[in-house]
């Protein structure tokens, strides 16, 4: 059996997650949100992935990013990591971009 994903997609979701989880204000990830210059939309599952396994982007996470990004919009929505096609998550998205 080959694996089907791609190496370097794999590789940037590690040094993603590695950066994500950083501790203190000065993580790497957070010089990121500089370079946000326009309006953007962030989806937060608002169920863990899996029962007692957490959450892709905790809830402070982002609170934070919110914060420091006033052109972002932060929607949580009632469903898991594994959902993007929840009903809410469309019609979040479609109103986003109707209005952006």
């Amino acid at each position: 059996m080959a694996p089907a994903s791609d190496q370097g997609a794999v590789l940037e979701d590690l040094g993603y997650g590695n950066a994500m989880y950083w501790p203190g204000p000065d993580a790497p990830i957070h010089a990121l949100r500089d370079a946000i210059t326009m309006t953007a939309l962030v989806l937060r599952a608002g169920q863990e992935i899996v029962p007692g396994f957490g959450f892709i982007l905790p809830a402070a996470e982002a609170q934070r990013f919110a914060a420091a990004v006033p052109s972002a919009r932060v929607v949580e929505i009632g469903a898991n990591r594994y959902a993007p096609t929840h009903d809410d998550s469309v019609a979040t998205i479609d109103a986003f971009l109707r209005t952006s």
